[in-house]
C-alpha cells in the first residue's frame, strides 16, 4: 500500500554498465518503479559517470510532480541513455541531496534514493563519496534513505565494491541488494526492499481488515490471511469454480504493491490480483498475476501506477479449485 513520496532515481551510465546488458537492467529497474508513482508523488533521476545529467524540462535539479507527461519525459530520457565514463558516486549523490534541498518547499512525503550501479566507484569512498553523504543528510536533517542495488557480477564478484554499497545503505537507513545478470524477470523481487520501505512507513493497512472467500474449508477463515503471521494457519476455500479471497480497506488506497506469503506444502498456480472499489473482482482492475507461488515462499507484486481500491480480491480460475493464502500485506 501507498504513501506519498519523494524520489530520486540515481542511475550508473558509466562504461562497464555495456557489459551483459546492466544498461537494459538498470533501465528496466527505474522504469519499474516509475511504474509505482501516484500523481501524490515527486520524482526526479539523475544519470552519472564521469558527471551526472538530468532529464530535460522541468526537472533540473529539482524533483517534480509524478504526472502522467512528467513521468513520459523521464521515461524517454531513462531509455535512451548510453554508458560511458567513470564511476563517481560523490557527485551523483551530492546532485541528488541538491535536489531535495531544492524541493523543500513541496509536499511533505518520504525521501528515498533509489542508487542503480554495476561497480565499484572511481571516487574514495572516506574521503569523497562518504563525507557527501553526511553533508547531505545534515541539510535534509537526516530524512533521507538510500536504497542500493548493485547489478550484476561486477558487484557482487566485487568485495570492496559490495562493502561501500552495503556502508551507504545501512548508513542511511536503507537496503542492498543485489541483481544477478540477465534477471530481469526476477525485478519485482529484488525490489522488495523499495516496497518494504513505504510499508514499514505507513503500516501495513490489510492488517486485521474484515475479509471474505467465496467459501470456508474446515474453519480456514479468510481472517487468518491478515494476522500479520505466517505460522501455518491460513485461510483456504472448498473444491469449487473460480475461488477467491478478498480483504476491505475500508477507505481508497493507492496500491504500490501486494505481498502475498504461501506455506503449508500448499503450491499456488496462476493466481490473479484485482484492485478497485467493487465487490465484485471482475468489475475491478488487474494489479498482476503470479504464475507459481511455492510452499514457504512469498511474492511481491508491483501494480500500475494510478491503481487504487479500497478492495483487494485474490483467485484462481476453473472448475474443481481450491484456493488457500496464508498473509497478504
Amino acid at each position: 500500500m501507498s504513501t506519498r513520496k519523494r524520489l530520486v532515481i540515481i542511475i550508473d551510465q558509466s562504461g562497464s554498465m555495456k557489459a551483459k546488458q546492466r544498461m537494459v537492467l538498470a533501465k528496466d529497474a527505474a522504469l519499474t518503479v516509475l511504474n509505482t508513482l501516484t500523481p501524490d508523488d515527486y520524482v526526479t533521476a539523475i544519470a552519472f559517470s564521469t558527471s551526472p545529467s538530468f532529464p530535460p524540462g522541468c526537472f533540473g535539479s529539482s524533483l517534480a510532480k509524478a504526472t502522467a507527461s512528467n513521468l513520459q519525459v523521464l521515461r524517454e530520457w531513462i531509455r535512451n541513455l548510453q554508458a560511458s565514463g567513470k564511476t563517481m558516486y560523490s557527485l551523483a549523490f551530492e546532485t541528488a541531496f541538491d535536489c531535495f534541498v531544492n524541493s523543500s518547499s513541496t509536499d511533505k512525503g518520504k525521501n528515498i534514493i533509489l542508487f542503480l550501479t554495476d561497480g565499484e566507484p572511481s571516487d574514495d569512498p572516506s574521503t569523497k563519496i562518504y563525507p557527501s553523504l553526511i553533508q547531505g543528510q545534515q541539510q535534509m536533517n537526516n530524512s533521507v534513505s538510500i536504497l542500493a542495488y548493485g547489478l550484476g557480477t561486477g558487484i557482487s564478484g566485487n568485495r570492496n565494491a559490495k562493502e561501500v554499497l552495503t556502508n551507504i545503505a545501512t548508513e542511511n537507513k536503507g537496503h542492498f541488494t543485489i541483481i544477478k545478470d540477465g534477471s530481469k524477470e526476477k525485478l519485482n523481487s529484488a525490489f522488495g526492499s523499495y516496497y518494504q520501505y513505504f510499508v514499514t512507513a505507513i503500516g501495513n493497512v490489510a492488517l486485521g481488515k474484515q475479509t471474505s472467500q467465496s467459501s470456508v474449508m474446515l474453519k480456514q477463515f479468510p481472517n487468518l490471511a491478515v494476522n500479520g503471521r505466517v505460522d501455518g494457519k491460513c485461510s483456504q476455500t472448498n473444491y469449487e469454480e473460480n475461488p477467491w479471497w478478498r480483504v476491505d480497506l475500508q477507505d481508497e488506497y493507492y496500491i504500490m504493491a501486494v505481498d502475498i506469503s504461501n506455506c503449508c506444502n500448499n503450491i499456488l498456480k496462476n493466481i490473479e490480483v484485482h484492485v478497485g472499489n467493487n465487490e465484485i473482482r471482475e468489475l475491478n482492475k488487474i494489479c498482476g498475476h503470479i504464475n507459481v507461488l511455492k510452499d514457504k515462499e512469498n511474492h511481491i507484486i508491483l501494480c500500475p501506477a494510478d491503481l487504487s481500491g479500497r478492495y483487494v480480491h485474490l483467485g484462481v480460475r476453473g472448475r474443481n479449485k481450491s484456493f488457500s493464502i496464508c498473509e497478504v500485506r
